[in-house]
């Protein structure tokens, strides 16, 4: 208990300021201002109102929340983001990892070594560069799968070593948390370690069992973490992730090795705001694990149980450095392993590097520790270097969405229309302070763009065709969509209402004209506000359906050839022509909620109702509570066919491939019952 307790005192000593800030002010990382912390206020606001938001309509013209690997509404520790206050939430969940990780540590450590070495060794893995840098840069979800490393290795190793059924359900259990916790990237890197231990402990038993039992457990733990991973590979599947990226894509990001000196001064290179290395920044390139233990750790390489953990710190290291190894392995994963094609930013792997050095620098505290006072020395100087370390990445800032220009987001909600608008440029620029780009969600305002990794396919690519783009534009533009083209007709289709331009870069000009009204500029915040006077509803009629192949579709929208105000493309077999004048046909909104949008719609005659809603499985359509297919129409949009009259329409997302994993894991769990039931007979 002990040991415990002195892990809670470490971490009180490093977040205490975090615990209790100032009014008005929270623990600063750079991802929870900009991202994280707009989605937990959007699910909250949204349980509040009794309503559970599979659904977000204010991205990227809708995308799945839940499913949305950022969410990570299924692991337990996320529920604190719902049961406390977000300023106090975020400091309790990174700091709980740590101390998950820490303790995770330690219990594989006493598996080999003494108390005081295990308990050293779980500062070090704790307290490293890998996660308090990404405390800085709020990387809440790689922090919180990190954290499952040891607890993960330590039961397959287990598995490994014994093989009973109990064995199989423990670490399949395990795992399956760890997939639970987010980024499951990190889950991947684990099962590398893992097979890199399982495969040694085969050719010393020269066995394949322990082979055999490793993939029932990973197989057992997917199926128990199926709630989550399968509606979580549906949108990756449906995401941009899939498009063919080239090895220079994957391979970005490598280490060099003048980075290795960062093994000696975390800063050599640059602090998180000055760094002058290789790209991108400092959190990608963390491997700090402090000076003196990097020295034990050198010590740790010759001691008896090193050769797995030095191993899988060669590994890592090789595979960060990407094309700068001698011998590409990198590439060569990329190549063989499938996986390795949607995996960017090869240093990511470094996370291995850390455990496996932290158990090293613990093998070489065990052989010093019958040495007694100096090995207690050690330990107690090991220790105080962590903490002067780690003291540095703790940082308090204003709330985020407090300093937001609250006039710009008065004008934008100042409408009973269902509109979009449009932050037209990079999410690097400083007119983002006014209003982030995912803080649309929190006001509830619909954001044309947005910032994510995982933006659904279909959308992007109307965008690019939308904007002229004859090339894909993923490989400069990947978190949000290509900036468009404002008197582009299309930017009319996708309902944008108001758009937003730094005057450096305005292409409108700064005055108003025929299509666009200035309404506001603010020189210090560095926007104009513009409103778009010829926009087109969220919902409206077209007379005719042209069916072509969806390639043709996007060329007639790159060469800005068909009006999509008079027609809908669709790759369904559905060409057919309205009998009459639908010019005078209306949709009107009856409510709007995450998941459902009811109509009330009147056509003179059978009709295309268009939108510019985003199409993805699970939407479903009724007309009078009959149901009614749905299709998708200008590359990525939810049409349905409304015959002649007034009529009822709704629109409602059910996620099916969550109840399927649902199913599923329901299953899993009697899997374990069962198993766990013939291992006690």
């Amino acid at each position: 208990m002990k040991p415990i307790l002195a892990y809670v005192v470490v971490l009180l000593i490093i977040f205490g300021r975090a615990f209790f800030p100032p009014e008005g002010q929270m623990i600063f990382g750079d991802d929870i201002a900009h991202q994280y912390y707009f989605y937990r206020q959007y699910f909250n606001y949204w349980i509040g109102q009794g309503i559970f938001p599979w659904w977000n309509p204010y991205l990227f013209g809708g995308m799945p929340f839940v499913a949305n690997p950022i969410a990570n509404i299924w692991s337990p520790p996320t529920w604190l983001f719902v049961l406390l206050p977000l300023w106090l939430a975020y400091p309790v969940h990174m700091a709980l990892h740590l101390f998950i990780a820490m303790t995770g540590l330690y219990w594989l450590g006493r598996r080999f070594l003494d108390p005081l070495s295990s308990w050293v060794s779980g500062v070090v893995f704790g307290l490293s560069g890998f996660f308090l840098m990404r405390l800085w840069g709020g990387h809440v979800d790689v922090i919180a799968a990190s954290s499952y490393i040891p607890w993960v290795f330590g039961m397959f190793l287990a598995l490994a070593q014994r093989g009973t059924k109990r064995d199989i359900c423990v670490a399949g259990a395990v795992f399956a948390l760890q997939l639970f916790a987010g980024y499951q990237t990190i889950s991947f890197y684990t099962l590398e370690a893992v097979g890199i231990m399982t495969l040694t402990v085969c050719v010393v038993k020269k066995s394949f069992f322990p082979m055999l039992r490793m993939i029932a457990a990973i197989g057992l733990g997917i199926g128990l973490a199926a709630l989550q991973i399968i509606p979580l590979q549906q949108f990756v599947n449906l995401s941009i992730r899939t498009i063919g990226f080239p090895y220079s894509w994957t391979a970005y990001g490598s280490l060099e090795w003048r980075n290795l000196l960062q093994l000696l001064n975390p800063f050599i290179l640059g602090n998180l705001r000055t760094y002058a290395g290789p790209p991108p920044n400092l959190i990608e390139h963390a491997m700090y694990i402090g000076r003196l233990p990097l020295i034990i750790a050198a010590i740790g390489l010759f001691r008896k149980k090193s050769l797995v953990f030095w191993l899988i710190a060669l590994f890592s290291l090789w595979v960060s450095l990407g094309p700068h190894a001698p011998i590409d392995l990198q590439y060569m994963l990329w190549k063989l392993v499938p996986v390795y094609h949607v995996l960017r930013i090869p240093p990511r792997h470094l996370v291995l590097f850390i455990f496996s050095m932290s158990m090293l620098v613990g093998l070489g505290l065990n052989g010093l520790s019958r040495w007694g006072t100096l090995h207690r020395v050690i330990c107690v100087l090991i220790l105080f270097e962590a903490l002067v370390f780690a003291s540095s990445f703790i940082e308090l800032a204003p709330v985020p969405g407090s300093g937001f220009d609250q006039t710009l987001i008065g004008q934008l909600k100042d409408t009973t229309e269902l509109v979009r608008y449009l932050p037209n440029f990079g999410v690097w620029i400083q007119s983002r302070d006014s209003l982030d780009f995912d803080a649309a969600m929190s006001y509830r305002l619909f954001n044309a763009t947005g910032y994510d990794p995982s933006i659904l396919r279909n959308y992007y690519e109307f965008v690019d065709a939308a904007s002229g783009n004859k090339e894909p534009s993923i490989i400069k533009q990947d978190v949000q969509v290509p900036y468009m083209k404002v008197y582009s007709p299309y930017l009319n289709f996708l309902n944008i209402k108001y758009v937003l331009e730094p005057p450096a870069l305005d292409p409108i000009g700064g005055t108003s004209g025929e299509r666009y009204t200035l309404l506001r500029e603010d020189i210090e915040r560095d926007y104009r506000l513009y409103e778009n006077k010829t926009v087109l509803p969220r919902f409206y009629f077209v007379p005719t359906v042209t069916s072509l192949p969806r390639e043709e579709a996007k060329e007639l929208l790159i060469t800005g050839s068909v009006d999509l105000t008079k027609t809908v493309l669709t790759s369904a077999k559905r060409a057919f022509a309205a009998p009459c004048d639908v010019s005078n046909a209306r949709a009107s909104v009856l409510s709007y909620t995450p998941n459902a949008v009811v109509l009330r719609v009147v056509t003179p005659c059978d009709a295309a109702l268009v939108s510019s809603e985003v199409m993805y499985p699970g939407w479903s359509a009724t007309i009078d509570g009959n149901p009614a297919e749905i299709f998708e129409g200008n590359l990525a949009f939810r049409v349905i066919d409304v015959p002649k009259g007034e009529h009822t329409v709704e629109y409602r997302f059910t996620p099916v491939m969550t109840y399927i994993g649902a199913l599923i894991s329901a299953i899993s769990i009697v899997v374990i019952v069962f198993l766990h039931s013939a291992y006690e007979r």
